[in-house]
């Protein structure tokens, strides 16, 4: 979705020019010379300015149906602990703890299973091939979700808080083009997340 919301906004800006590096890997924004990230979570650097673009957002714990209907519908955390699940690697970190929350409950749950991917793109197609149960940011699988290839479970607990920001290094690299930018993708994902 990125690339073509990128692709609209040079069509409309034309003066622009763009260099994309896409990837789930962290960069060091001030030794690669970044002008701006589009990232999951609060940067970790508290020297780096975080424009909000869906502050929202969370993670959706889903699957194919061909997955739920081979290995059962999990219905609560602990149920994971007997699921493959797929998970994602940033960094030198595999994140395989996954939290949910309950009214005043929150759980905590080390999962497992037989895939760990450092692409987001890659866990969300296993998960749509069947070959077990993501957790993902509900952006990154809304298409699939609308679409029926995966299905959402245990609904009745909230995922963890994944809000999506465009990161720049401090605030005097907040040009009148990234503020463009940054307006255009929150308007972009506002209607992205309200399409029925």
């Amino acid at each position: 979705m990125l690339a073509g919301w990128l692709d609209d906004f040079l069509t409309e800006h034309p003066a622009v020019a763009l260099q994309v590096r896409i990837g789930d890997r962290l960069v060091d924004m001030f030794r690669q010379r970044v002008d701006a990230a589009v990232r999951y979570g609060e940067p970790e650097d508290s020297s780096l300015v975080a424009l909000p673009l869906a502050p929202d957002n969370r993670r959706v714990l889903c699957a194919a149906p061909a997955y739920f209907a081979r290995h059962g519908v999990p219905q609560t955390p602990d149920d994971l602990l007997q699921h493959n699940c797929l998970r994602l690697a940033l960094s030198d970190t595999t994140h395989d703890q996954w939290t949910f929350h309950q009214a005043n409950n929150t759980q905590v749950v080390r999962v497992t299973g037989n895939r760990v991917a450092d692409d987001g793109e890659l866990v969300r197609r296993w998960a749509v091939a069947g070959h077990g149960i993501a957790y993902k940011s509900r952006l990154d699988v809304l298409a699939d979700l609308r679409a029926g290839r995966l299905q959402p479970v245990m609904t009745h607990w909230q995922g963890e808080v994944a809000p999506l920001h465009l990161i720049c290094t401090h605030r005097l690299a907040l040009s009148p083009t990234l503020m463009r930018l940054r307006d255009f993708l929150q308007e972009r994902i506002g209607g992205y997340l309200a399409d029925a």
